[in-house]
């Protein structure tokens, strides 16, 4: 098989397929080509759109601003994940694929994330939960979790949206502070 242009009466160039095979005799010695030539225009066009469809969502999956994490449902095991996955957990994609999803958070709290993990599985729809994830580094963070599953093919996945809280929960606590304090002045004088 081998694919090639063609021109039309007119000029045009299009695509086809040719297929071809030796007929041999009694012998095995080549007594005639049979070939057939198939125009391939459709199948063209539509490979270029599921390419051009990829791209989109792989520029949409890796440059989104929040940590996306694909596990599998019967394994828990993650599959894939995007840059600011990466980022979030300070670690290369290397280090978190092929891990179970257990590791991303707290280990003294894995009963707890397990039994998040399930729920997340078994409720349908998307489910939004706070958690913490670990950092390379050790550092604990609050993210929001928005979790969903769906199939690819005969594969059923959870992905996770993980959205880091710490500024919201530190802007927060500046805020209880700040008002902590108004508050002591308000009543001294």
């Amino acid at each position: 098989n081998s694919e090639f242009n063609l021109l039309t009466k007119e000029g045009q160039e299009f695509p086809v397929e040719l297929s071809a095979s030796v007929v041999p005799d009694a012998l095995g010695k080549p007594l005639y080509i049979v070939a057939a030539i198939k125009d391939i225009t459709e199948r063209r066009k539509t490979m270029e759109t599921l390419q051009e469809s990829e791209l989109k969502f792989r520029l949409a999956f890796e440059n989104a601003k929040d940590g996306i994490f694909w596990a599998d449902t019967e394994t828990g095991t993650i599959i894939n994940c995007n840059k600011a996955a990466e980022r979030l957990l300070e670690k290369e994609r290397g280090e978190i694929l092929g891990h179970h999803q257990s590791a991303l958070h707290p280990q003294q709290k894995a009963e707890h994330y397990a039994g998040m993990f399930k729920r997340h599985i078994e409720q349908k729809g998307v489910v939004d939960d706070e958690a913490e994830i670990v950092t390379k580094s050790g550092l604990i963070k609050p993210v929001h979790i928005t979790a969903s599953v769906t199939k690819i093919g005969e594969k059923s996945l959870i992905q996770g949206i993980f959205h880091d809280t710490s500024e919201h929960w530190r802007a927060e606590r500046t805020l209880r502070e700040s008002q902590q304090k108004f508050e002591g002045l308000f009543r001294s004088n």
